[in-house]
């Protein structure tokens, strides 16, 4: 298994401790006293780190501003946010560490079959339900604290799981507040949906540091000579091509019939199983 030391290093910080057009998943506040659940693949077994707070800049808007581990860390107060935040205490341009991922966002959906005779495969006297993770054909990017980073780091490190990128990782969240949410993260290397023919957005270029006169031009302040000039930056866009997930046909003479397609975390109707349900029949199929 390649990079351990990038993923040791990763989670050591983890315990010690702009994305602008691209998608990024997105872990939604459940209802009061419910939990919601993401389901996701990793596209590789890789990640990349650095620090990282949204300001608001001179336009009224929210800009990323990325900052080096060792600028961060060393107080630099050159840096234009870093001297800014030692002069105002502003938790608002407080960084925190920041690690990011490329994944595909996945639903469970279930469905019945019919036999090779065009009959519902039945369990007892009622039709049997079959449950299976698909994914969006589009790359999003996964960016987390040191907390889910930590989790997904140590399912990686358990031999009884096999490569983290083969895995279907269920991210739940609890609460909606800055001081009640929680995130758990369980994993399952069972019937994992394959992400062939997704490409993975540039992660290195996602958590490149900001440049000095960026950081300046964000917040307003006059450029200093000396300062790069930085290049225009282009619109992100989503790699083209290699988009189109690959879907595999169902084995055999079975025919899968759609019964629903189910959001995973949406509390499932009335005589409907729990996402941890699903997840638990998938581990049986």
């Amino acid at each position: 298994m390649g990079n351990e030391d990038k993923w040791k290093k990763g989670r050591e910080s983890a315990e010690r401790e702009s994305a602008g057009s691209i998608n990024r998943v997105k872990f939604p506040a459940p209802a009061p006293g419910q939990t919601s659940t993401t389901i996701l693949v990793l596209l590789e077994d890789d990640f990349e780190t650095c620090y990282s707070v949204f300001v608001d800049d001179t336009q009224g808007g929210k800009r990323r501003i990325n900052i080096s581990a060792e600028d961060w860390k060393n107080v630099n107060q050159d840096h234009p946010l870093i001297g800014l935040y030692k002069k105002t205490n502003d938790d608002n341009l407080r960084a925190s560490r920041k690690y990011f991922l490329n994944c595909a966002q996945g639903v469970i959906k279930r469905f019945q079959k019919r036999d090779a005779n065009k009959k519902i495969i039945m369990d007892g006297d009622k039709p049997k339900v079959f449950r299976k993770v698909e994914l969006d054909p589009i790359t999003k990017l996964l960016e987390v604290g040191p907390k889910i980073f930590q989790q997904i780091a140590s399912y990686r490190e358990d031999e009884d799981y096999p490569a983290i990128d083969a895995c279907i990782l269920k991210i739940e969240r609890q609460g909606s507040g800055k001081n009640d949410t929680s995130y758990v993260v369980k994993a399952t290397a069972k019937n994992v949906p394959s992400t062939e023919g997704l490409e993975g957005l540039n992660l290195v270029e996602l958590s490149e540091p900001t440049s000095y006169a960026e950081v300046r031009k964000i917040l307003g302040m006059a450029p200093v000579e000396g300062d790069e000039t930085p290049e225009p930056e282009a619109e992100k866009q989503l790699p083209e091509g290699a988009q189109q997930h690959q879907k595999e046909e169902a084995a055999g003479a079975e025919e899968e019939v759609a019964i629903e397609d189910e959001v995973a975390g949406a509390a499932p109707a009335e005589g409907e199983g729990s996402v941890d349900e699903d997840l638990e029949a998938l581990e049986e199929i």
